[in-house]
């Protein structure tokens, strides 16, 4: 996958003492319209919640708590959605003094308390891209938000840490297989002629002659998204339908939490397909 980034903006911030900087900086992203950043931060933290993952075996992970203070000598990492939410997927690396010498602690990030933190964003504000589980690692990586949606992996369960900063549990995708494609009469018929080796006999008044309707089946089909549907813009990303109206408005909830009124007469809206028990319609710029 290669994005090229074409709009950018910076957020600069200052975080306080007490504060959980898991919880900062995606408030932090909601508020400011944020949908896709690369964050960098240093600064003192008084205890954090740190794993090291394992490559191809996520079970294997083990979260730790450790008490400082620390000195947050670097922090790298992204902002993007995640099933639908903003998430924080960031490496950090914590030092400090003992005894016995310098101690150094490094992983993934899965919470800190604040006693100083300096952070930027650098918001890629024209990507949209969203964070999946990537096989066969098991680890998280981006795709594009025009790219369909790969089938869920499932998580395995790990320890909770012993010490646990505030924070907001995401939502996990939906599991329900979706459901299977409805049979049509012409189908019955094709396979009531293949059977009998002769010509099907029609099974409906209604079943339209092929050839006769070939012409009318070449035009795009007109879709219409519903209240509790979704669509997937190519801007905006995975976005829940609020309120549709019959002349083509439609208010849509972004990944960000923000609704934003968009008008179908100048998108055209492609064939649905499920994700789970969502209903997804993919749209796209209409041609001229």
């Amino acid at each position: 996958m290669i994005e090229e980034n074409r709009r950018s903006r910076r957020l600069v911030a200052r975080l306080g003492r007490g504060e959980s900087l898991r919880n900062a900086l995606e408030s932090l992203a909601r508020d400011r319209a944020v949908t896709t950043a690369w964050v960098s931060a240093h600064g003192v933290v008084a205890r954090a919640v740190v794993e090291t993952r394992v490559p191809m075996r996520p079970e294997g992970s083990s979260p730790r708590t450790v008490e400082g203070p620390f000195e947050l000598a670097s922090l790298i990492g992204d902002l993007a959605s995640r099933d639908g939410v903003m998430h924080l997927d960031a490496n950090v690396v914590l030092t400090r003094h003992a005894d016995h010498g310098a101690v150094v602690v490094a992983g993934h990030l899965v919470d800190a308390e604040v006693e100083g933190v300096t952070v930027m964003i650098d918001c890629l504000d024209d990507l949209g891209l969203r964070r999946e589980v990537e096989r066969p690692t098991g680890l998280e990586g981006f795709r594009s938000a025009n790219a369909p949606t790969r089938p869920a992996m499932p998580e395995p369960a790990r320890p909770e840490p012993r010490v646990t900063l505030s924070r907001p549990a995401a939502a996990l995708p939906s599991r329900e297989p979706a459901p299977a494609a409805p049979v049509t009469p012409s189908a019955w018929a094709a396979v009531a002629a293949m059977s009998s080796g002769g010509a099907a006999t029609p099974v409906s008044s209604t079943v339209e002659d092929p050839i006769a309707d070939r012409g009318r089946r070449d035009e795009p089909e007109d879709y219409m998204p519903e209240t509790g549907d979704w669509v997937d813009h190519r801007q905006f990303g995975l976005c829940r339908v609020d309120r549709a109206t019959p002349d083509g408005e439609l208010l849509i909830k972004l990944e960000t939490g923000r609704r934003k009124e968009i008008r179908l007469d100048v998108l055209e809206v492609l064939a649905p397909r499920m994700d789970g028990a969502r209903k997804i319609f993919p749209l796209r710029p209409r041609r001229r």
